[in-house]
């Protein structure tokens, strides 16, 4: 088993039980699960902490500049586990490649806001 079908089991586990967790004991139940899991990676954010992603920077950063939206293509292998994505944004082509799709827009989006020097 390769380490994003790990993770993909993992998280589809904890959505499992914050939603078991949400329908047994409701809403502050499990927002209080949640809070308890994730302390230490809430603790550690900033203000200053960047929270949205790159594809979100990127979109805000495209309309700030007037110019069209990126347009994501993505392909997978024959055999499904790896990704690549394609990006054409203002004349110039951006790929990346990764087993989780949104992943690899994700580091398409990187790639280009580094060139425009916002990462």
């Amino acid at each position: 088993m390769d380490e994003t079908h790990k993770y993909s089991i993992y998280a589809g586990t904890l959505e499992a039980c914050i939603g078991a967790i949400f329908l047994e004991l409701g809403w502050q139940e499990s927002k209080d699960f949640i809070l308890e899991i994730f302390a230490h990676n809430l603790a550690s954010l900033n203000s200053s902490s960047e929270l949205k992603d790159a594809k979100s920077r990127l979109q805000e950063e495209a309309q700030a500049l007037g110019i069209g939206l990126p347009q994501y293509q993505v392909s997978s292998n024959k055999e499904g586990n790896l990704f690549n994505c394609r990006v054409k944004f203002n004349d110039e082509i951006f790929n990346a490649s990764d087993p989780i799709k949104k992943d690899a827009e994700q580091k398409v989006a990187e790639l280009i806001l580094h060139k425009m020097g916002k990462s």
